[in-house]
């Protein structure tokens, strides 16, 4: 997939990855995702301050069996992701976004499970909030808190 490019205007976006020099555009990320990632979701919930909370949905492209390269797990760390951003605190919801993750499984209905693999792949684990792994076909969810720090590019150039 391409790398992933925002436009937007300099007072509408606390995520805004611009610079100060007039450019309304440059990538977000440190690097390209890989091939068999995609960025579904990523939508501003509050800003409060200088921090910004938004939801950050990443999905696996393929399906088991697709692809013998593409088709296997991939492992994200979303603690430098964004270009300009510290990310203070992720935590992983909903596939829709309305409830946290771990709150959820905690309240439904619980089925015997041989291990604690369940619990190990679907949800981050305490000490390791910003990698994660997603698996053939599987979409994430995660509300992630941030700050935008100083651009050094532009630091440069003036």
């Amino acid at each position: 997939f391409m790398p992933i490019h925002l436009f937007t205007g300099a007072a509408q976006s606390p995520l805004l990855f611009g610079s100060k020099s007039g450019r309304t555009s440059k990538s977000a990320l440190t690097e390209p995702f890989e091939k068999n990632v995609q960025l579904t979701t990523i939508k501003t919930l509050s800003v409060d301050r200088d921090i910004t909370t938004f939801l950050l949905r990443l999905g696996h492209a393929f399906g088991g069996g697709e692809s013998d390269s593409l088709a296997t797990p991939v492992t994200i760390d979303l603690s430098n992701l964004f270009v300009d951003f510290e990310i203070i605190n992720i935590s992983e919801t909903t596939l829709t976004g309305n409830r946290k993750k771990q709150n959820w499984i905690n309240e439904k209905m619980q089925w015997q499970h041989t291990s604690d693999e369940f619990m190990q792949r679907h949800c981050l684990q305490k000490g390791d909030y910003t990698t994660i792994t997603l698996h053939p076909m599987e979409i994430r969810t995660f509300e992630v808190e941030g700050r935008k720090t100083d651009d050094k590019d532009e630091e440069r150039s003036t």
